[in-house]
């Protein structure tokens, strides 16, 4: 379950008080690719809270497969709430990858929106 998580030079953005915008680059193991996906806790990207993420670019092998962001169902409701990690899934064809799948040469550039 190694995902590595590198903070992007110069990509981060103040939205107000309360939020940001920062990008990484998200790099698998090889053939680590845990049942559930990778979790990304809000503290293993400089934050506190996570509202939500996007894949925004992808190298060639990951270019194959789609990154599915999961929050908890405690996120969701009347009064929508922030999580301390998020669960990133990883798709192709619209279902998730088997278990130690060899994500190996894929990397992902993801944006984290949160505080």
């Amino acid at each position: 379950m190694t995902l590595t998580i590198t903070g992007v030079p110069d990509c981060r953005a103040v939205l107000g008080p309360s939020q940001s915008l920062r990008a990484y680059q998200c790099t698998p193991g090889t053939s680590d690719y845990p049942s559930s996906g990778y979790v990304v806790q809000a503290s293993q990207i400089d934050m506190q809270y996570i509202f939500g993420a996007v894949a925004i670019a992808q190298n060639a092998a990951a270019a194959l497969y789609a990154v599915k962001p999961v929050l908890p169902a405690s996120s969701f409701g009347t009064n929508p709430a922030p999580a301390t990690s998020i669960l990133l899934e990883i798709t192709q064809n619209d279902s998730q990858v088997a278990v130690n799948t060899n994500l190996g040469s894929c990397q992902w550039i993801i944006e984290f929106l949160g505080y």
